[in-house]
């Protein structure tokens, strides 16, 4: 069975990534998460990546909703992209009935209704997805509670997740977020002992 490559011009992708949070959060930082979403934008447009560069937004430490929800939909309103992804990397919260709720540099626990204030509740992300008409929807969560996606919320979208329902997502301890480039990846270290998100 052979797949065909998305010509770079029919593919967007939004990745974003949370890793700084300012006061009154109390949520840990992730310094990891935005370098990690640069790197996924320079892989997806590089020598060898299916994307055109111009066609890659990277959002490092969104503040509010709009940064992240304004862009997404001008890509997902375009009619010429057949593939739009979606990639998210710092802390994943549980909101309202536990629905997964993604953070922004000020969230913090818990809101008056539920969910913490300010995130972005993941049924908004993927509801702004299948409103429009790429015929392959991608979104990759590497955070806490990321398999909460895969229920109903993620109905026609293609989901790789860092995790279960109930689990914390992993990252590496500070030594290895200070590796150089060349280095072997953190999480091909046997030796390496991960740290909970959250």
């Amino acid at each position: 069975m052979t797949w065909p490559l998305w010509r770079p011009a029919a593919a967007s992708a939004l990745l974003v990534g949370t890793g700084r949070h300012v006061h009154p959060s109390r949520l840990s930082p992730i310094p990891q998460a935005v370098t990690t979403v640069r790197a996924l934008g320079a892989a997806l447009g590089g020598e060898h990546g299916v994307f055109d560069p111009r066609r890659t937004t990277v959002v490092a430490e969104p503040a509010d909703t709009r940064q992240v929800l304004d862009p997404l939909r001008r890509m997902a309103r375009d009619p010429d992209v057949d593939l739009l992804l979606f990639a998210y990397c710092g802390h994943g919260l549980l909101g309202r009935d536990d629905r997964l709720c993604l953070a922004l540099t000020p969230s913090g626990q818990y809101g008056s209704g539920g969910d913490p204030n300010p995130s972005l509740p993941f049924t908004e992300v993927a509801s702004l997805m299948r409103e429009y008409p790429a015929r392959h929807k991608v979104a990759i969560l590497d955070c806490c509670f990321s398999g909460r996606a895969l229920g109903p919320d993620g109905h026609g979208i293609h989901l790789l997740t860092a995790c279960g329902r109930t689990r914390k997502a992993l990252f590496p301890p500070v030594s290895d977020r200070c590796r150089g480039p060349g280095s072997p990846p953190a999480r091909c270290d046997p030796n390496r002992r991960p740290s909970a998100d959250g």
